[in-house]
């Protein structure tokens, strides 16, 4: 610790809070977890480990959240690593805590460190060119900020996210980097939501032109038997024009069914997500003949 009087004032705070300053010592194996972990913790302090110190500090503090004097030296550990905001908060945490059990010398210490920090701290002010809508969020490092803390937003030095969400709105985002004292203002424009692409109906059309080309094929298939009348048999009793005609109307049906299902295919793999029409699908039916009409896009 620091020989300044305020340092000794919080080595004092950090000490009683503890418990290790009594009459009689604490001896070894009466010290509870959270006695042992802060000792651990100061001793890494005075080392000048200050990153494993706070962790000694907050294991600490989970296992006793009424010693005021681990929320001091959280606050302390967190300022020699310039983490003016953290400490501030482990600062205001131990005050209202010294204040509630009636602690003078640690509401003292915790006032004076208070004071100190405030002037260093970096800060974001959030403001808007249009008010902010209600559900309006804005969130530092993804943290949520209340609100009444937009137009002063306390920040460690460093590098942190901006973002902000609004209903109806782009999303906004920027990067800062934030120093000792440094001020930075994010003015955030909010732009309408750009409409995202309709969904089309895809899927549905891939089973729509692959179950149209498989009975097209099946119908080309199978239409030379039903017009010979034999069944199976690939022998045929009709004129051999006539089963020629037929075996080009037969043929067209298959092709065009193979080509109906390879549509099919594309739309369920590989068609794109969007579409600028409809489209229509229908049967369409002669005396000779049967098809599928299509109008639209796709």
């Amino acid at each position: 610790m620091s020989r300044s009087p305020m340092m000794g004032k919080l080595a004092v705070a950090a000490a009683c809070a503890a418990g290790l300053v009594i009459a009689s010592p604490v001896m070894a194996q009466d010290k509870t977890p959270a006695v042992a972990l802060f000792e651990e913790g100061r001793a890494l302090a005075e080392a000048g480990k200050h990153a494993e110190a706070c962790k000694k500090f907050e294991e600490s503090n989970r296992l006793d959240e009424q010693a005021v004097g681990t929320l001091l030296n959280l606050g302390l550990c967190n300022e020699k690593q310039q983490k003016w905001s953290t400490a501030l908060v482990w600062y205001r945490a131990s005050l209202e805590r010294a204040q509630r059990s009636k602690e003078q010398i640690q509401m003292d210490a915790a006032n004076g460190k208070i004071a100190e920090l405030t002037d260093l701290v970096p800060i974001i002010h959030v403001e808007f060119t249009t008010t902010a809508p209600d559900g309006t969020m804005v969130m530092v490092d993804g943290a949520t900020i209340e609100r009444v803390k937009w137009p002063q937003i306390e920040v460690d030095n460093g590098t942190h996210t901006v973002e902000v969400q609004a209903p109806g709105k782009e999303p906004f985002k920027e990067q800062v980097e934030m120093t000792t004292k440094s001020k930075h203002t994010t003015t955030v424009v909010l732009q309408a939501k750009v409409a995202g692409p309709t969904p089309t109906n895809w899927k549905r059309n891939a089973f729509i032109f692959g179950g149209a080309g498989t009975a097209l094929t099946l119908a080309g298939i199978g239409s030379s038997f039903i017009f010979c009348g034999n069944g199976l048999s690939f022998t045929c009793n009709k004129p051999e024009s006539e089963y020629e005609n037929k075996m080009i109307g037969s043929t067209v049906m298959t092709v065009a069914g193979v080509g109906l299902i390879g549509v099919g295919v594309y739309y369920y793999f590989f068609a794109p997500k969007t579409q600028t029409t409809s489209t229509a699908m229908f049967p369409t039916v002669s005396n000779d003949s049967v098809g599928l009409a299509i109008t639209g896009g796709f």
